[in-house]
């Protein structure tokens, strides 16, 4: 039987799409998600206790084969997160025993929560899920997706990762005899421009972000993909600045792939985590010749 959420504690909902992140290097969330999953999963605040979808692991299996071609390694990420997540991430069917009284039963609620709260297929678990357990923290990556649920279910709050991990910065924990505060990052730079896998860039673009709450200054990386494996080991180009912007000194390569990451540095000497992107350059144009 699933751990049932408590009245007396601050229940809190995870989504997949911030676990799946944590383990695909690749992922544009996975340095910020493996950060939060860090605090999950070594939490030591006994307000706070964790929730998931019975099917995630699933989920993460099936997004580790798409992009690894490896089953040999998913099974041993799977055996790995299940004796990580033992005594920190609590899973929960789509409905409590009692309610789930037949297959037909649950698919019609499954159904009716796509319709209610408008959300797409993958998400339609996570939402009834949510839903009917009580949850007070639904944590998500893809906020806009679940807004129905958080205006259908007032007592919820979707919040980002960034958003719950100020949530535990704002509840105090005693820990050794003395009150200390839960750690916290600042959030890292987002809308990163060119935009996640953008094709046909020119050679000489303005990469730009939106400013992070509390920055002082920015640093950036760009390395062009040459199948290493470490991404940015062979550095193009580095630099920092206070700008929520930066130009490049030189020309980039026609028709070629580059990865690209910025992180945001606040008065106090804190980093944020990189947030990493890349995008492939335009390709040369044809010089007609006269006739």
């Amino acid at each position: 039987m699933p751990k049932k959420p408590s009245e007396a504690k601050k229940n809190v909902y995870l989504d997949s799409d911030i676990i799946v992140a944590a383990e695909i290097p690749t992922d544009i969330h996975h340095s910020d998600s493996q950060d939060f999953m860090k605090q999950v999963t070594e939490n030591k605040n006994p307000d706070f206790v964790f929730f998931t979808s019975v099917f995630t692991s699933l989920e993460l299996a099936s997004a580790m084969i798409r992009r690894t071609k490896d089953k040999d390694k998913v099974y041993s990420l799977l055996y790995r997160i299940k004796k990580t997540w033992k005594n920190s991430i609590n899973p929960l069917p789509p409905m409590p025993p009692k309610e789930m009284t037949s297959f037909t039963r649950l698919i019609d609620s499954l159904v009716e929560t796509t319709i209610i709260f408008n959300t797409p297929s993958g998400d339609t678990i996570h939402a009834q899920t949510a839903a009917s357990w009580e949850m007070h923290y639904f944590v998500t990556w893809n906020k806009p997706h679940f807004m129905n649920l958080k205006r259908q279910l007032g007592d919820i709050k979707v919040l980002d990762p960034h958003e719950m991990l100020n949530e535990f910065k704002a509840n105090l924990k005693v820990a050794n005899g003395a009150i200390t505060m839960v750690p916290v990052k600042f959030p890292s730079p987002i809308n990163i421009k060119p935009i996640l896998g953008a094709i046909g860039v020119n050679i000489n673009p303005i990469f730009n972000w939106s400013i992070a709450p509390s920055a002082i200054r920015y640093e950036f990386e760009i390395a062009e993909e040459v199948g290493q494996a470490d991404k940015f080991s062979l550095k193009d180009e580095a630099g920092s600045g206070k700008f929520n912007f930066f130009r490049l000194i030189n020309n980039l390569k026609y028709d070629t792939k580059y990865w690209w990451r910025v992180r945001a540095t606040n008065s106090a000497g804190v980093k944020t985590s990189w947030m990493t992107s890349f995008f492939k350059t335009k390709t040369r144009p044809t010089v007609k010749s006269g006739i």
